[in-house]
């Protein structure tokens, strides 16, 4: 088999595979509603280059395909990290809300969403986030935590009522 490899390779007719070949291939396959096959791809570059947004974000499409939720969340998980760490923060909204499309009850997800909405989104949505976690974490039984929520969201909205009232 090794000597067969070889012949292969010193003839030209056999090349490594390089991670943007494995890329375009990957899409192909996820093109064609073929996850499952763009999938190992997307793993072999990932070797290569584990801190790709694009590479990470495709993991999570196939996943997400394959109707596996949890592992498309798991990778959603780690571009966020990476995208709210370099400052693409509205690129960082949009994955924590596919990531709470997957897993609703990810109250880490769902702050970290409320915090990049304070810092980047509307005041409308910033608001509408922090009273979700704040709700949120209530029915997990972190009444403390939903607290500082509400505490959070009077200091930026001091003029609303609604949320005074939650708070008490």
């Amino acid at each position: 088999t090794f000597r067969a490899g070889a012949t292969l390779l010193r003839g030209g007719w056999a090349r490594p595979l390089d991670v943007k070949e494995a890329l375009a291939k990957a899409e192909a396959h996820i093109a064609a509603k073929r996850p499952e096959r763009a999938l190992p791809l997307v793993k072999f570059a990932l070797s290569h280059e584990p801190h790709s947004p694009e590479l990470r974000r495709l993991s999570g499409r196939c996943y997400e395909a394959m109707g596996k939720k949890d592992e498309a969340a798991a990778e959603f998980r780690i571009l966020l990290a990476e995208e709210s760490g370099v400052g693409r923060n509205k690129n960082a909204i949009e994955t924590a809300r596919r990531i709470i499309g997957l897993a609703p009850k990810d109250t880490f997800t769902q702050e970290k969403l409320f915090q990049l909405l304070l810092d980047e989104g509307s005041a409308e949505e910033a608001l509408a986030q922090g009273e979700t976690l704040a709700r949120a974490l209530e029915r997990a039984g972190m009444p403390d935590r939903a607290r500082a929520v509400y505490e959070r969201l009077l200091q930026r909205f001091e003029d609303n009522d609604e949320i005074l009232w939650s708070l008490a």
